[in-house]
């Protein structure tokens, strides 16, 4: 049995089988750069006290921005998902709309 690749969908990517909308694949590069960001491989670089950032300790102030960048990465991801979900809700209900109106026009009073 030859198995047949799904053909590619604009603004998606595919994962194990699944197609994702690619705003999922940026709040995922985002979160392994988090990730190493505050373990051993980034935090090695900036573990430092000095120089201080805003008063704060170099260390500490990497930390926040991680956490500043968490929250950005999230706030991206609630409102490019909302958009996209509205899309096509909007797309659905107006295929409804037209599939019905067609079908009242056609019938004969």
């Amino acid at each position: 049995m030859s198995h047949k690749p799904a053909s590619r969908k604009p603004g998606y990517f595919l994962f194990f089988g699944t197609w994702y909308p690619n705003n999922r694949l940026v709040f995922g590069l985002l979160g392994l750069f988090i990730q190493l960001g505050v373990i051993w491989p980034l935090y090695a670089v900036f573990s430092g006290a000095e120089p201080f950032i805003l008063g704060l300790p170099l260390s500490f102030a990497w930390l926040t921005l991680m956490l500043l960048l968490a929250f950005a990465g999230m706030l991206y991801l609630y409102i490019t998902d909302n958009t996209r979900l509205d899309r096509e809700h909007n797309e659905r209900v107006r295929a409804q709309y037209q599939a019905e109106s067609k079908g009242q026009n056609g019938e004969p009073n």
